[in-house]
């Protein structure tokens, strides 16, 4: 799984600010791709955005590709230059 490109998916979608994908750890499939997300302020309800978000990627992505956990965050850790810490 190559995170950068569902990042880019993510970060075309309106209202997303910050993204960051890893994978997560499933005891019946293995790994599970899943993805934090930061949002705009004015955005509506995180509930429906995060379902339109896997609409988006449904229609972008392969299915093995495609954040089978989306979770919104208030905010993501970030370095000294400015990129997302993948820390999961």
């Amino acid at each position: 799984m190559q995170p950068e490109e569902i990042e880019k998916v993510l970060y075309s979608f309106p209202n997303v600010r910050l993204a960051v994908v890893y994978a997560k750890k499933n005891p019946f499939t293995g790994y599970l791709v899943a993805a934090d997300v930061v949002i705009d302020a004015e955005c509506e309800n995180p509930e429906e955005f995060k379902r339109k978000l896997s609409d988006y990627c449904a229609t972008e992505l392969p299915p093995y590709k495609r954040p089978a956990l989306i979770q919104i965050v208030e905010e993501l850790n970030i370095n000294y230059a400015g990129k997302v810490i993948r820390s999961k």
